[in-house]
């Protein structure tokens, strides 16, 4: 009856860490099974205890059985001193004995597991609020865990606009310089205008002083231009009557004649014997200077008499070309207008005291192809008297018309 106690003991244990492992479910971490699992942790040491019991009691009934033998041997040996009845009358006291020690043992190891039981069920209840703990801080880790997921991608937000507005702070900064620079150089700009304005006002004042003065001056210079103006149309009218007495006295004049008459020239030109001239201030070769003329409705210089030498070398202080050439065929001199040099019979050519004279179509001086044009003067200062030139090189020229 007393094992039975025993096994009835360990069976409820073993239904006891049953029903605890089912407190957890399939789901559940290890790490929590071992953790906040008490059966498994005392369950082992229970049953240890139960069985050192149980191995305790075994001890001590065959402790009982060796003395009860003992016993019998010894009352056997001295029979003479004891009946068969006093002797089992003793065994039956000393069995009673043992039950009733036997009886105490159960009931202690009875309370004692009675004890482990409430114990256990404190602890099944500990284990119950720890699972209900778990799964609420279960739920409050993943809320958490889902929380700084969100507070993450928030601060990968926030970092890539810190970076964007960064950067623009940074550009606004430079925009913000350079304006305080076109700022300052403005402010600087300004200062110079209103400087230059104060003096253009000051001067505005001059000028309105000045301008007061000029049109006092201009009503006077408006009186005098009306006397002026009647002086003047007197003075037209005296002008055409000398116009005509002039008419009349160079129709009387000789010099005149044969030259087409005495006229008026254009501005720039030159009057000689009813003849226009014109004297160049730019130079040019001979070709350019022949086209020169013709553009304008003359010719180079055609000199045919002393007067005109006269007047032309008068007229000059350097060389100047004249119409006069032997282009077509060396030696041959002709003037523009194709006349022949030696059909006029005058010319004024230079000649040299060694006898040598001009035109000497001379090749030095780099003018392979000589000289084939005509210049009144050269470099020397000799301005009345003829030279030949290369036709290429740059002088000054005479027109005529």
């Amino acid at each position: 009856m007393r094992l039975e106690n025993y096994d009835h003991t360990e069976i409820i244990l073993s239904d006891l860490d049953q029903e605890n492992e089912k407190c957890f479910t399939s789901g559940t971490p290890p790490w929590v099974r071992r953790s906040y699992s008490p059966s498994r942790r005392w369950t082992p040491v229970l049953l240890a205890g139960l069985c050192l019991a149980l191995l305790c009691a075994i001890i001590a009934l065959g402790a009982v059985y060796v003395e009860k033998n003992k016993m019998a041997a010894a009352l056997k040996a001295q029979g003479q001193y004891a009946s068969p009845s006093s002797l089992e009358g003793e065994l039956i006291e000393e069995n009673r004995n043992t039950s009733d020690l036997l009886d105490a043992q159960n009931r202690d190891f009875c309370n004692s597991l009675s004890t482990v039981q409430q114990e256990l069920a404190e602890k099944s209840g500990l284990v119950d609020s720890l699972e209900a703990d778990k799964k609420r801080i279960s739920a409050t880790l993943s809320s958490v865990q889902q929380e700084l997921a969100e507070k993450s991608r928030t601060a990968d937000l926030l970092d890539a606009q810190n970076r964007k507005l960064s950067s623009s702070l940074s550009s606004v900064q430079q925009e913000l310089a350079e304006k305080s620079r076109k700022a300052d150089s403005l402010e600087v700009e300004k200062g110079r205008i209103s400087s230059s304005l104060s003096s253009v006002q000051q001067e505005l004042v001059e000028k309105s002083g000045t301008v007061a003065s000029l049109e006092s001056q201009n009503r006077g210079i408006s009186a005098s231009l009306s006397s002026v103006q009647q002086k003047l149309a007197a003075n037209e009218k005296k002008l055409k009557e000398l116009q005509a007495n002039h008419t009349d006295l160079l129709s009387k004049n000789p010099s005149c004649k044969g030259h087409g008459g005495c006229r008026p020239c254009d501005s720039g030109w030159r009057s000689n014997l009813g003849q226009c001239y014109f004297f160049s201030r730019e130079k040019r070769n001979w070709m350019q200077s022949r086209d020169y003329c013709i553009s304008q409705g003359a010719q180079l210089v055609i000199i045919s008499c002393q007067q005109e030498q006269t007047f032309v070398s008068n007229s000059i202080n350097e060389t100047h070309w004249i119409g006069l050439n032997d282009l077509e065929v060396e030696g041959q001199w002709h003037w523009v207008d194709n006349t022949p040099l030696s059909a006029t019979g005058i010319h004024f050519w230079y000649q040299r005291d060694n006898g040598m004279h001009e035109p000497d179509d001379w090749t030095g001086g780099g003018h392979a192809h000589g000289e084939d044009c005509g210049a009144a003067g050269d470099e020397s200062g000799t301005f009345s008297r003829w030279f030949d030139a290369p036709c290429q090189k740059q002088k000054k020229f005479i027109c005529e018309k």
